[in-house]
């Protein structure tokens, strides 16, 4: 009886040292070669400036690194809000979508849509257009224009790391393991403007998505610098 106690008490603390050690893995940030921050406060006639997120905020968040800015042009002084954030732990980003964040604080989605942007290159990018209002004249609202890069690959679904293979905790700390949003946000005031205002935050787009690609692991852009290489790398998941 005695031998078997000893057993169990040697189970129990191995148990609780390997949470604790998981535990640890988890909270440490995985960086990046070149860190968010890095990200041009001027792009074009763009200039930027750093805004704070709350502290509470930041820590539901629950990102590796992140940026949240407001750029103006200097041209027409239009001004955008810029978020982008990056997770080596893409589970954590599930819940963090403007469907789900922005009525969470009294916002209403007026709708969703697929719409696209052209890159400096002429190609085209896929993203996500996002309408709400708020206020009973129903005279203010919000564009939010949203796209992730999942593991160097552009995509508007969050369901595509939704699945058993990306819940694993990232163990090995690869920042190649990853999921990134971008959201660029632009104020309306009246409901007719929506249309004038999607086009302010997909002019903003075109202009800062090459800057971000350059800071991600396994994108095309980054892989040209020598900032990343071709192949991603597995992850060891916790069991």
């Amino acid at each position: 009886m005695a031998f078997w106690m000893v057993v169990l008490l040697c189970v129990g603390a191995g148990q609780r040292w390997l949470r604790r050690s998981l535990d640890t893995a988890a909270a440490k940030p995985i960086t990046l070669d070149r860190p968010l921050s890095t990200l041009p406060l001027r792009i074009g006639s763009w200039e930027g400036v750093e805004i704070p997120l709350d502290a509470r905020v930041e820590e539901r968040a629950a990102n590796d690194d992140y940026v949240n800015r407001r750029y103006v042009d200097a041209e027409s002084n239009r001004f955008v809000d810029f978020f982008l954030a990056y997770t080596a732990s893409p589970v954590t980003m599930l819940g963090h979508r403007p469907d789900v964040c922005y009525p969470a604080v009294g916002w209403r989605l007026v709708e969703t849509k697929q719409d696209a942007f052209t890159r400096s290159d002429g190609s085209t990018q896929k993203c996500l257009i996002h309408e709400f209002t708020r206020g009973t004249a129903q005279n203010q609202g919000l564009v939010v224009l949203n796209y992730y890069v999942l593991q160097g690959k552009y995509t508007t679904e969050w369901t595509d790391f939704w699945g058993p293979s990306w819940r694993g905790q990232n163990l090995s700390g690869d920042p190649r393991f990853y999921v990134a949003q971008v959201q660029i946000v632009s104020s309306v005031m009246l409901e007719s403007l929506f249309e004038r205002v999607e086009e302010t935050a997909k002019q903003f787009a075109a202009k800062v998505t090459d800057e971000v690609e350059v800071l991600l692991p396994l994108t095309p852009l980054a892989t040209r610098a020598g900032a990343a290489t071709d192949e991603p790398a597995g992850v060891d998941a916790a069991p």
